[in-house]
């Protein structure tokens, strides 16, 4: 008994570790553990043989958004013959209903298994989570953050996880064809058309804009039909990617909602877009307001299906736009006149368009990664670089906000030149005074100096209504009459042609008294004044004097002053 006791021990089998089953797909990407289900070429089943879907599937990673940390996980499957992947938020992984969306992507998923579905790929990946790799992705192109060196989409370590809309623009921003092939179609363009050469600037710099902390602007080119305006908008869309209309380059055909949209994708790239007019024949009388979202860097605030507020949009980039006349024609409030730069196309670009457009169209997307490159090398020099121009450009009586947009376009003329376009230096600087000479002065934009403008341009153009007499027998219309260096207007007649102007009467009043223009009495802004036999409370104003000769002799004296940068 004993001997027995012995020999069953001795021949007793070992007890083997228990091994999971794994995948069996041909050619899957991973191989993943799959308890409790059969994953072979057949599909995925469970244990009892319950059917979970008829072709191969499973998660290979998740995505994670470095923006707002939401979670994605990516899922490959073979329903064709081939491996596609896809992405599905993991809150929708979780939902059956939700689940359906894999549908449009080509996934099997019906009503009936998607229950079973999501059960399955969400077991998969938890017993998988060590093996599973997670890459930090972005829904949008540009910088991870304007203090970070990280540059979507040329980091290999950024995915750019895009909604189905954009899909096609991510794409785009790709290099193609011959870097040499594409200087030598654009160098000689901006090398004889000032205006080509700042529209190459305005799309270079735009990925600027955010690490110099400023606000979104526009630059419009316009002029006649047939100039090459639509070419500039494909130079400009040409730094980053495809040209080509319907890639890169978008027409004013869009809503509110589809404009806001398309530049919180590009985010920090240009957004191209073509034809101003077709807003006029749409129709459309919202623009100055859309000038005012688009400037502002940030989306409307709508709220969720579910409760609660959506993800508010927001970019920090330059609009280049094109139209047959100048984007200010559409505006009237100094604002929005402010927040753009216009350029006059006068005479076409070049004598073979053609040729030129055909070099565009098959070389691209490689300035952008070179000036990227060159950024990230002279982040501590750039704004250093910006203020100088700054400076410069204030000292000659610019706007604020136009000096900040010209300014950044001629730190990216000097970037550009010295990384992409100019290596040998053969191509001078843009001077200042040719910069400030583009831009707005102060009087150009303050609406309350254009109200007062047009008073003193009504006067002129009324002589007969400020007769110098003090006869009270008339037998036409008065306005006021002159008082010595002032003209003294009756204050409901000035009230009516500041609204007929379309001014607040206010608001110009208020601007003259701080200019030092006005009489004044116990009104503060009105004065009693003996109009014919009556006392009439009036606005007693004096015209400015006029230095526009003194502004002419100084800008000839400083004229062809040229910028000197040494990269």
């Amino acid at each position: 008994m004993e001997r027995e006791r012995e020999n069953n021990g001795k021949n007793k089998p070992e007890k083997r570790a228990y091994s999971p089953p794994r995948t069996a797909f041909t050619d899957q990407p991973e191989t993943l553990f799959c308890p409790g289900y059969e994953c072979t070429d057949r599909g995925v089943r469970t244990e009892n043989g319950q059917l979970v879907c008829i072709h191969p599937i499973m998660p290979v990673g998740q995505l994670r958004n470095a923006d707002d940390l939401t979670v994605r996980m990516k899922i490959a499957f073979n329903a064709s013959g081939r491996w596609e992947t896809c992405c599905l938020p993991r809150a929708k992984l979780a939902s059956s209903t939700a689940i359906l969306e894999l549908a449009d992507m080509g996934v099997a998923v019906t009503n009936e298994n998607a229950r079973a579905l999501s059960t399955y790929l969400s077991r998969i990946y938890y017993e998988n989570d060590g093996i599973l790799k997670t890459d930090f992705c972005l829904s949008r192109l540009g910088w991870l953050s304007p203090y970070s060196d990280r540059f979507a989409p040329y980091d290999d370590n950024i995915e750019i996880d895009a909604e189905q809309a954009f899909a096609e623009k991510a794409k785009a921003v790709r290099p193609i064809g011959f870097e040499e092939n594409w200087v030598a179609a654009v160098k000689p363009l901006i090398e004889k058309n000032l205006t080509a050469r700042l529209v190459l600037d305005a799309s270079f710099a735009s990925v600027l804009v955010p690490l110099l902390q400023l606000q979104p602007f526009f630059v419009h080119v316009w002029g006649k039909t047939g100039l090459g305006k639509t070419v500039l908008l494909q130079l400009a869309a040409g730094v980053w990617g495809d040209p080509r209309p319907g890639k890169l380059i978008g027409t004013f055909n869009a809503t509110a909602v589809g404009l806001e949209t398309t530049a919180a994708f590009l985010h920090h790239l240009p957004v191209c877009i073509d034809e101003l007019q077709i807003l006029s024949a749409m129709g459309r009388s919202d623009f100055q307001q859309t000038v005012y979202l688009l400037t502002a860097g940030t989306g409307r605030t709508r709220g969720a299906k579910d409760g609660g507020l959506r993800k508010q949009n927001t970019w920090n980039n330059i609009f280049i736009t094109t139209g047959e006349r100048p984007l200010n024609s559409e505006l009237s409030g100094g604002g929005a006149m402010n927040r753009s730069l216009e350029l006059e196309l006068t005479e076409p670009i070049t004598d073979d368009f053609a040729s030129l457009v055909r070099s565009m169209q098959n070389n691209y997307g490689f300035a952008g990664y070179r000036f990227v490159q060159l950024v990230k090398q002279r982040r501590g020099v750039l704004e250093e670089l910006y203020t100088k121009h700054l400076e410069e450009l204030l000292e000659r009586g610019v706007t604020g906000k136009q000096a900040f947009a010209m300014a950044v376009l001629l730190t990216a003329d000097d970037l550009a030149l010295f990384s992409v376009l100019d290596k040998e230096g053969t191509i001078p600087p843009i001077s200042y005074d040719t910069a400030a000479e583009l831009l707005l002065k102060d009087a150009d934009v303050c609406r309350e100096a254009q109200g007062v403008n047009y008073l003193f341009d009504m006067i002129a153009a009324n002589p007969a209504k400020f007769p110098e007499n003090k006869s009270p027998y008339q037998n036409y219309e008065i306005w006021g009459k002159p008082k010595g260096e002032y003209t003294a207007v009756i204050g409901t007649v000035f009230d009516k042609l500041m609204r007929d102007g379309g001014y607040d009467p206010k608001a110009v009043l208020s601007y003259a008294a701080r200019e030092g223009m006005l009489q004044t009495g116990e009104n503060q802004t009105k004065k009693k004044v003996r109009i014919g036999s009556r006392n009439v409370r009036c606005v007693v104003i004096k015209q400015a004097a006029d230095s526009e000769d003194a502004c002419e002799e100084e800008t000839e004296t400083e004229k062809g002053i040229l910028r000197s940068y040494e990269p």
